[in-house]
């Protein structure tokens, strides 16, 4: 894996972004909520928006090129329309290692590109090429 690829999340950025793709291609839903486990009930720590699936990048700090899947996301604790999302729930360590490489994966963008209205935009390598 390129060194500028954050390696907490390390194979599981792998499957997290072809699961959320596969899910989007069989369901038709690109809008997911990351929870974290927690004793009582799952509580939401992202909102992920699958805003294109497949992309391929070859840039500089990429030691070589990858596809990736280009996602949308929301930090923070807010409910929404669980009828338009479907739920990820995973340990809370995972959800915080998630958005640190969602958040790192955005250095590649200009600073004006890594925001798109209310969104922060990421990515997530789906296989190297």
């Amino acid at each position: 894996m390129p060194a500028h690829v954050p390696t907490d999340l390390g194979f599981l950025g792998l499957v997290l972004s072809n699961y959320l793709v596969e899910q989007t291609e069989r369901q038709a839903v690109h809008r997911f909520v990351v929870c974290a486990m927690q004793a009582s009930e799952p509580a939401p720590r992202l909102v992920l928006w699958v805003f294109q699936p497949l992309i391929t990048l070859s840039i500089p700090p990429l030691e070589r090129p990858c596809d990736a899947c280009k996602l949308l996301y929301k930090p923070g604790a807010t409910q929404p329309d669980m009828a338009q999302h479907i739920p990820l729930v995973l340990p809370a360590e995972v959800c915080d290692a998630l958005h640190d490489a969602l958040q790192d994966s955005a250095q590649i963008y200009p600073a004006s590109r890594r925001v798109l209205g209310d969104w922060h935009v990421g990515w997530l390598p789906r296989r190297w090429i």
